[in-house]
Order: C-alpha cells, then sequence, then structure tokens
C-alpha cells in the first residue's frame, strides 16, 4: 500500500477519534454557552441548551450541566420537558455535593407537583432525591 494512501487512513481515523473529544471538552462548551447567550430564546438554542446539559451530565460534569440546566429553566419555563430538566438540575447540584441547594429544589418539586397525578413519577424521584440528601453522610 503507498504511503500517501497509509497518512490518508491515518489522518481520517484520528480525525474521527478526535473529533468528539474537541467538540465535547470545556472550552467547546464556553464557546456554546457563549453563543446561547447572546440570543437564548431561538428554538436551536434550546436545544442546544437541553443537549449541552445532558452531555455534561452523562460525561459526569455535574458542575457545568448545574448551570446549564438552570438556564434552560430560566429561559423556557413553560417547556414540556421542564419537569425532566428541574429533575436533572437537582441530581447536578446533588452530585456536586450542594445537598442544601438540591434538597431545597426536591421539596420545592414535591410541593409544586402535589397535585399534578400525570406526573406522579417527577414526584417520586424527587422524594427518594431529598431522602439520599436529608440522610446521607455529610462528608
Amino acid at each position: 500500500m503507498p504511503w500517501k494512501r497509509v497518512l490518508l487512513y491515518g489522518v481520517i481515523f484520528i480525525t474521527i477519534l478526535a473529533t468528539p473529544f474537541v467538540l465535547l471538552s470545556n472550552p467547546m462548551m464556553d464557546v456554546y454557552q457563549e453563543r446561547i447567550d447572546k440570543n437564548p430564546k431561538t428554538s436551536f438554542n434550546r436545544w442546544l441548551q437541553l443537549r449541552m446539559g445532558g452531555i455534561c451530565y452523562k460525561t459526569l460534569r455535574p458542575e457545568r450541566s448545574a448551570p446549564a440546566y438552570r438556564k434552560f429553566m430560566e429561559n423556557f419555563p413553560d417547556d414540556p420537558e421542564y419537569n425532566f430538566v428541574w429533575m436533572r438540575y437537582a441530581q447536578s447540584l446533588e452530585d456536586c455535593h450542594q445537598n442544601k441547594e438540591a434538597e431545597e429544589q426536591y421539596i420545592l418539586m414535591m410541593e409544586t407537583l402535589e397535585d399534578r397525578p400525570e406526573l406522579a413519577e417527577f414526584r417520586d424521584e424527587a422524594k427518594r432525591g431529598w431522602l439520599r440528601t436529608k440522610y446521607q453522610k455529610r462528608k
């Protein structure tokens, strides 16, 4: 195989492996957040804010997912995914060891969703989260 073809395959392989690491890095998350902050009310920025929070949460960066979810909640209070985002926000606070703030969110969520039977799963998860934050040992 000619060396040019080997070099081409090597560059393609490295590019495919490196691209996700670059696009999901903390500096790129800052770039995305700056873009969202310029005009937060568009549908694309709504999607991007939600995905940023989800990516940071799933890649074990709750210190970055909590502010992303909080900004989503501030910008889109009537969104259909609001309760899901609220739960993830409280869980992110809990994962950041901000148990007092997480406990406040769980309690507020339980009170708000008390008379909404269609959202019982969120209320039950909030109760479990509240019990976790209330009774876990503080370090």
